[in-house]
């Protein structure tokens, strides 16, 4: 029987088990000169053993730990998703569900794992989806509204089988409420800005056609006409002019540029351009002395906007010989301006919607007057971009306080 050469003084060393180690090297070592002795040769091949060993080890455990870390993101993410995740096993049992699922499917026994998917959720057609997915073997989707703490919310439920025996199904839960919302918002939006600007621009047609057809028609008539047509025209670019500052400030989204104002300077400024107006409507106007110190952090152009938008509302539905005043103050953390007429005011169950786009309380008093129904809108817009609040307050024997507040920024801040 051959044996393995082996040098003491060679740097490879074979990694073996102690007892194949001490069997081949045994008699070689025992045999040289070298000083070997049995406890020797036995303490190496134990020590090179357990070196391997613990290679081994050491590789298992970091595994298992990297394997655990992974799964732990993975799990962090499925939790953090807005949307819900469900899984269901062939036999109807929920196996996961993050916390979206949980939320939005509101399970009423806690956690849902190993539950039957009938006692976590209620919602219709579920589990007859999900045997359709099976059954068709690819995504099956639907939509349904259920009602929740008063409100009707809308879910988007899509199943999706796991191929294999086992019959698993993933099913993603999506809350399309404010998608929807928003939808009904742009579709309003949208044909209350077609009838707005076909109401001036159909005005202006008739006029001119009128004017154009009839060469022998009296120069007082024409002129009459032609004036119409050209209040019509107004009309039509002060809509144009809203929708632009409207679409500017919902552009911005609160970032546009921001520097230390002066808003009761600002709001003087406002109402010395408003007074020409104000009188020829038989409207008298007062601004209250502001306090000392009356700096905000804003957009000096949109801040002016919304200042103007409320003064001008309030001048139009003040009667003749009326009174428009303007008062601003500290509160707090505040800076508020409160604007109050003598109008016919606004009845409780219209206040909320008041600052809507297009949403007028007298829609033909406020067409007469040139408003454009968006001046409010325009207002909200601007003090909500600036961190701000705004209401309106109204008695029932006339009258409305319109309220804006700012926050205040400390002088040298």
């Amino acid at each position: 029987m051959s044996r393995p050469a082996f040098t003491t003084g060679s740097a490879v060393l074979l990694v073996l088990p102690a007892t194949a180690a001490f069997a081949a090297g045994r008699d070689v070592l025992l045999a040289s000169d070298s000083g070997w002795t049995v406890e020797r040769v036995l303490l190496l091949a134990l020590a090179l053993s357990l070196a391997g060993t613990g290679l081994l080890i050491q590789r298992l455990v970091s595994g298992r730990r990297d394997m655990a870390a992974q799964v732990a993101r993975n799990a962090g993410l499925l939790e953090a998703l807005d949307e819900g995740l469900l899984g269901v096993d062939g036999a109807g049992r929920v196996i996961l569900a993050n916390k979206g699922a949980r939320r939005l499917l509101a399970s009423a026994d806690g956690d849902p794992i190993g539950l039957p998917l009938v006692r976590v959720s209620s919602l219709p057609a579920l589990a007859t989806t999900i045997d359709q997915a099976r059954s068709v073997g690819g995504r099956v989707f639907y939509e349904t509204t259920v009602r929740e703490s008063d409100e009707d919310r809308v879910l988007r439920i899509v199943a999706s089988p796991i191929p294999g025996p086992e019959g698993l199904c993933i099913v993603a839960v999506r809350d399309l409420t404010e998608m929807r919302r928003l939808e009904l918002v742009r579709r309003d939006f949208v044909s209350n800005v077609s009838h707005e600007l076909k109401t001036p621009l159909t005005s202006m047609r008739g006029f001119v056609e009128a004017v154009l057809e009839d060469p022998e028609m009296p120069d007082e008539l024409r002129t009459q006409f032609l004036g119409k047509a050209r209040h019509s025209t107004e009309r039509l670019s002060a809509i144009v002019s809203d929708l632009l500052n409207l679409t500017r400030i919902e552009s911005a989204g609160g970032q546009g540029e921001r520097e230390p104002l002066d808003l009761g300077s600002l709001i003087a400024g406002v109402v010395e351009a408003a007074t020409g107006d104000a009188e020829s409507r038989g409207v008298a106007l007062a601004f209250a002395g502001p306090p000392a110190e009356t700096t905000v952090m804003g957009d000096e152009q949109a801040v002016a906007l919304a200042v103007s938008n409320l003064l001008d509302n309030a001048v139009k539905y003040s009667p003749e010989g009326g009174f428009v005043g303007l008062k601003l103050a500290r509160e707090n953390e505040w800076m508020v301006l409160s604007v109050e007429d003598q109008g016919p005011g606004v009845p409780e169950a219209e206040r909320e919607r008041i600052f809507e786009r297009f949403y007028r309380v007298d829609k033909v008093r406020s067409r007469a007057l040139g408003g454009t129904g968006l001046g409010l809108s325009i207002v909200k817009n601007v003090v909500l971009a600036h961190g701000g609040e705004v209401e309106v307050q109204s008695g029932d024997s006339g009258g409305s306080r319109f309220v804006m507040r700012l926050p205040a920024h400390a002088s040298g801040g």
